[in-house]
């Protein structure tokens, strides 16, 4: 039964964490989501509608801003989630 609501849904939302958007080295897979992307637009061409939810904000901004660990401090953290 749940195969079939599943095969069934117009609508799919997905969430992406840290961990499926970032490698080893907490740097962006950008392999990774551009695999996901691909997924996605074959599930449009099916006539789903895709909504993505992703946590990697933070993991983002650390590779633009040059952390190589991740931050402790709240401001450091806004400052990549930013």
């Amino acid at each position: 039964m749940r195969a079939k609501l599943i095969a069934d849904a117009k609508l799919v939302v997905v969430k992406l964490g840290t961990g499926i958007l970032t490698d080893r080295r907490n740097r962006l897979a950008s392999s990774r989501i551009k695999q996901i992307v691909a997924q996605v637009a074959r599930a449009r061409k099916t006539g789903r509608e895709v909504v993505l939810v992703s946590s990697g904000a933070v993991a983002a901004g650390m590779e633009a801003l040059g952390y190589e660990k991740r931050p402790i401090r709240l401001e450091e953290l806004q400052a990549c989630a930013a």
